[in-house]
């Protein structure tokens, strides 16, 4: 979550605290307002009025994103492929298939995970 004069949200799904030490209001309007767009550009689990992850994780189709975002996602690709897939930026929807089973206290049968990890190789940015 990140905190500017005491609102909160998060980015990727990931608590941010920023502290500005130094700048003008109009700084810290302008990155609130950067920091709001990128929070909704990266939520995976809430439809936006700004296109982003949870966009193109319920499409089948391409997905115009801002250039802010499509750099994020290039660099996490690029990072993907230099670490011999280790870390991936589209395990997404195998994570949420983990956390609807967790209450069940069940886990997801291998071809469950098999089918989402088909939806993510043939990815492409």
């Amino acid at each position: 979550m990140f905190l500017i004069d005491g609102d909160f949200q998060s980015l990727f799904d990931t608590n941010v605290n920023v502290r500005i030490y130094q700048g003008s209001e109009d700084n810290i309007k302008e990155l609130k307002g950067i920091l709001s767009t990128f929070s909704k550009e990266t939520d995976n689990y809430l439809e936006t009025d700004v296109p982003g992850v949870y966009t193109l994780n319920q499409s089948n189709n391409p997905v115009t994103v801002s250039s802010n975002l499509y750099t994020c996602l290039q660099k996490g690709d690029e990072i993907s492929k230099s670490l011999d897939s280790y870390f991936s930026i589209c395990l997404g929807s195998l994570s949420k298939l983990w956390k609807e089973k967790l209450p069940n206290a069940t886990i997801p049968t291998t071809d469950e995970i098999n089918s989402e990890l088909l939806k993510f190789q043939n990815t492409s940015l």
